[in-house]
């Protein structure tokens, strides 16, 4: 049976299928005040969590999961790089 989630993954930078199968058995079967992730397809990353909560519209009583924070690179350019496209810009058309 094909899935029809998709929500947008910041590591693949595009729109990608999530667990949508695992989202509904969760959504069915789930404890109240539960959570689960929802997780692309393609490369795993944990795009959102999903909470499970009471039926009155009261918070969740169970923290969610807290995902470590992200590596950035220590050697980040300050300036951008040079490519072609940005020479295509940067010639002087007033001749």
């Amino acid at each position: 049976m094909a899935e029809d989630l998709w929500a947008y993954c910041d590591v693949c930078d595009r729109t990608r299928p999530v667990n949508g199968a695992d989202l509904r058995d969760w959504l069915a079967t789930g404890e109240v005040n539960s959570y689960t992730d929802l997780v692309c397809s393609v490369c795993y990353n944990v795009i959102a969590t999903v909470s499970l909560g009471p039926a009155n519209g009261s918070e969740p009583q169970v923290p969610p999961p807290v995902l470590p924070p992200r590596d950035q690179p220590e050697d980040a350019p300050s300036e951008p790089q040079d490519n072609a496209l940005r020479r295509v810009y940067s010639v002087n058309l007033r001749r």
